[in-house]
C-alpha cells in the first residue's frame, strides 16, 4: 500500500508544490548477484517487450548472456520509460524489461493551500491643539486560501528488471527440479531439467537443450541440483558424457566443461 500511495502522489503535481520523484529509483533493489561474473555497462540501455511472464523473460534473457542486477516494483501512475532508463544508467544495466499492468482508476480531490496577500487603505483627519490634519496609508494583510483540485489516475502494477552481461565462463545452463509433464514423458525418471541454456555455451555447442532432463554424468546418476553441481565441478577441464532424456528419447551428448574461471 506505501508503495502505491506515495507513487500516485508522486505525479499529482502543481507548478511551484512538488517535484517529481522517480519511482524506478525510490523502489529499486538489487539483486543477490555475483560482481565478478558481470560486466557492467556504460552507455544508453536498451528497453524491451516482456512477454508478460517474468519467469520465462528471465530465463530468455539468460539464454543471452544477460543476468538481473536488480529490479524496481511498483503500483502507481504510470511511469515513463525515460525513468527505468536513468535508473539503468546509475547501476551498470544496458537492458530493462518492463511488464505494467492496469489495476484501478483512482478518484479523488486533493487540497491545495496557497498563500494571499490583500493591501489595505485607511485614512481620515485628525485634531492637535485645534488645527486638524488629514492622513492616509496602506497595509498588506497576508492569510491562506485552500481549494479543492479533482484527479483521476489509472493505477498500475509495474516491474522492471536491469540487466547486465554476464562474462562467458561455466557450462552455460541453469537447471532444477524436473516438472510433471517432463518427468512423465521420460517414463518417471528423476533428473534434472534444463531450464535454458546460453547461447554460444559449451552446453549450446554440445546440443543441451531447454527441458532436457539430465538423468547421469560420466554413467553416475544425477537425482538432486547437488548431484549436478558437483559432477560439473569433479569434471572440469575434461569433456564428460552427459546422458539425458528429451522426451521420450534418451540420447548421450560430450560436453566440454571448462575449469573454473576459464572464459570460452
Amino acid at each position: 500500500m506505501r508503495r502505491m500511495v506515495f507513487a500516485i502522489l508522486a505525479v499529482l503535481v502543481l507548478p511551484g508544490c512538488i517535484t517529481r520523484t522517480n519511482s524506478f529509483t525510490e523502489y529499486y533493489e538489487p539483486e543477490q548477484t555475483n560482481p565478478d561474473l558481470m560486466i557492467l555497462f556504460q552507455g544508453e540501455p536498451v528497453v524491451l517487450d516482456s512477454s508478460g511472464d517474468v519467469s520465462q523473460d528471465l530465463y530468455r534473457m539468460w539464454g543471452q548472456g544477460y543476468s538481473p542486477i536488480g529490479n524496481s516494483s511498483f503500483r502507481g501512475a504510470l511511469a515513463p520509460n525515460s525513468e527505468a532508463i536513468a535508473q539503468a544508467k546509475r547501476v551498470g544495466a544496458n537492458r530493462i524489461i518492463i511488464r505494467r499492468e492496469y489495476i484501478r482508476t483512482v478518484s479523488g480531490t486533493m487540497p491545495v493551500t496557497r498563500p494571499t496577500t490583500s493591501t489595505g487603505y485607511t485614512s481620515g483627519t485628525v485634531w492637535i491643539d485645534g488645527r486638524s490634519g488629514s492622513y492616509s496609508g496602506t497595509t498588506t494583510i497576508r492569510g491562506s486560501e485552500t481549494t479543492y483540485v479533482p484527479y483521476s489516475v489509472a493505477v498500475h502494477s509495474q516491474l522492471a528488471y536491469y540487466f547486465a552481461p554476464m562474462r562467458r565462463m561455466g557450462v552455460g545452463i541453469v537447471y532444477g527440479e524436473p516438472t510433471e509433464e517432463v518427468k512423465r514423458l521420460a517414463g518417471n525418471r528423476d533428473g534434472q531439467q534444463i531450464r535454458v541454456t546460453r547461447n554460444d555455451s559449451p552446453a549450446f555447442q554440445a546440443d543441451i537443450r531447454a527441458d532436457d532432463l539430465i538423468v547421469a554424468v560420466n554413467h553416475r546418476p544425477i537425482v538432486s541440483p547437488d548431484d549436478l553441481m558437483n559432477a560439473l565441478v569433479k569434471y572440469a577441464g575434461t569433456t564428460i558424457i552427459v546422458d539425458l532424456y528429451r522426451g521420450p528419447m534418451r540420447l548421450s551428448k560430450h560436453l566440454a566443461a571448462p575449469l573454473p574461471g576459464e572464459t570460452w
